[in-house]
């Protein structure tokens, strides 16, 4: 195998990982942002202003949502990045 082989495989491994890494980052993110909403209905349940919400109810559609969005974007990174590095190196031969 070529050096430019090897350095096309490499960069193309790089942005995967990069990618598995954006995943994580936005689920955590998309799961954080819900539990902070459910924490905040259920204080204002404590306090009287607002119904109870079960936590089935709250985070089940958002983690969902977490995992459709960070699949999303890691997919968009994933694909450009590998793209990119198919096209660099077809254009440097």
């Amino acid at each position: 195998m070529s050096a430019d082989r090897r350095r096309a495989r490499l960069a193309a491994a790089l942005w995967l990982v990069f990618a598995f890494i954006v995943w994580h980052v936005r689920f955590d993110h998309g799961i954080d942002t819900a539990a902070r909403t459910y924490l905040f209905t259920q204080h204002q349940y404590v306090l009287g202003r607002a119904p109870s919400v079960a936590i089935n109810a709250a985070m089940g559609p958002a983690a969902s949502a977490a995992a459709l969005d960070a699949t999303k974007w890691s997919a968009v990174i994933a694909v450009s990045g590998v793209a990119a590095v198919a096209w660099a190196a077809r254009r440097s031969r």
